[in-house]
C-alpha cells in the first residue's frame, strides 16, 4: 500500500512502507520512502520549492530531486542536501508507482491516531 497526507510525513512510520504527501489540489508533491527499521530513508520532491537555483535537476521535464537520510551521534540534521536522483529511483518511486496510484485502493490515508501513537514512540 501506499499511504497519503496533506499534512507533515512522519518521521517514522511502518517498515518498508511509502508514504507521499499531497497538496489540497490533490497532486502529489512528495513521497517519502520508509527503511527496514520504520525511519525515513528517502525523500522524493517533486517540485523545486520556487528556487531552481538551488534544485537544477529534472526528469522528464520535472524538477524531481532527492534528499537522503543520515543518522548518528554527530548528525545535527538527519535529512541531507537535495541530489539528482538515479535513474533507478526515478523509475522505481516515481514513474512505476504512479501508475499504481492510478487505481485509489491501493492508497490507504494517513490515521492521524496511528501518526501520533508512532511519532511519540520514537522520540
Amino acid at each position: 500500500y501506499i499511504y497519503y497526507t496533506l499534512g507533515r510525513l512522519p518521521d517514522y512510520w511502518r517498515p518498508g512502507s511509502i508514504m507521499d504527501k499531497w497538496s489540497p489540489s490533490g497532486r502529489i508533491i512528495q513521497r517519502r520512502i520508509y527503511g527496514s527499521d520504520g525511519r525515513a530513508q528517502l525523500d522524493i520532491d517533486m517540485s523545486d520549492h520556487g528556487t531552481p537555483a538551488y534544485h537544477p535537476w529534472t526528469k522528464d521535464g520535472q524538477p524531481y530531486h532527492a534528499h537522503d537520510y543520515r543518522y548518528g551521534e554527530k548528525v545535527k540534521k538527519n535529512r541531507r542536501a537535495g541530489r539528482e536522483l538515479t535513474e533507478e529511483e526515478y523509475r522505481k518511486y516515481v514513474k512505476e508507482i504512479d501508475k499504481i496510484n492510478v487505481n485509489r485502493r491501493y492508497r490507504m490515508k494517513l490515521d492521524q491516531s496511528d501518526y501520533d501513537r508512532l511519532n511519540s514512540q520514537n522520540k
